[in-house]
């Protein structure tokens, strides 16, 4: 038995008209931005683990000029987690209330000045609580460009943009040894601290200067084309459920 053929224009029945269409990726201003957002966000934590890997490289120096021993130095390296640990949940909710432009901004010049304090301490006691404050500052590290992928890009592109920004820890500590170790050797590990946290500042400008192009409102979090999904009105009416004989 022949089947007659489907007049043009019209849309052939079976199995693939149930499926939706596969969604339109984003272009223009929108799309350039979001890139834009994500490359920044790999910027700053190339920074975040350039501060924080700073004091890693410097203290052995450092236990010299201040006088103490191997003991003081594994204290100094682990208070570090402990406000960065205490802190990871109420910067999630700053984010959430605040959004990510003022959060990651405010959270970047807060470790980027404990940086810089940590290179005038002139004991144990300074230099651990200049510790604590760089973990307070740096835990909105991670909250931040995860908030911004979540409310810029959809699903399916999400695992691509969050590998970009998350590679940017691995290449911040990779920089910091090399650059970390010139600068002591050439200036003095005090002088690490200041140009650490002076290039956190830079950053910090970046940020500033491109959120302000970005658009007001941004994607419409949890709607349909931000879900990377077709939207409702373009979804094909659910089939009927086929007569079982009984």
């Amino acid at each position: 038995m022949t089947t007659a053929p489907t007049p043009p224009g019209a849309v052939r029945a079976g199995p693939e008209a149930d499926r939706p269409a596969a969604p339109r990726r984003p272009r223009g201003r929108v799309h350039n931005v979001r890139w834009t957002i994500v490359l920044l966000c790999f910027c700053g934590m190339a920074v975040n683990y350039l501060d924080r890997a700073t004091l890693s490289v410097a203290l052995p120096t450092m236990s010299k000029d201040l006088h103490f021993g191997p003991e003081t130095q594994g204290v100094v390296l682990s208070v570090f987690f402990l406000t960065y640990a205490i802190c990871q949940l109420p910067s999630g909710l700053l984010l959430d209330r605040f959004g990510v432009k003022r959060v990651f901004a405010l959270g970047a010049l807060w470790w980027s000045l404990s940086t810089m304090v940590t290179g005038a301490v002139r004991g144990v006691g300074t230099l651990i609580g200049a510790r604590l404050l760089l973990g307070t500052g740096e835990a909105v590290g991670y909250p931040a460009p995860a908030k911004a992928v979540s409310r810029w890009f959809p699903v399916r592109e999400r695992t691509r943009a969050n590998s970009v920004w998350d590679n940017g820890s691995r290449v911040g500590t990779a920089v910091a040894l090399p650059l970390v170790t010139g600068i002591v050797a050439w200036l003095h590990w005090r002088a690490a601290f200041v140009i650490a946290g002076v290039i956190a500042l830079i950053w910090i400008a970046a940020w500033s200067r491109s959120s302000e192009a970005w658009p007001a409102a941004g994607p419409p979090t949890g709607s349909s084309s931000a879900a990377g999904a077709p939207p409702r009105s373009a979804r094909p009416a659910p089939s009927p459920a086929p007569c079982v004989p009984r």
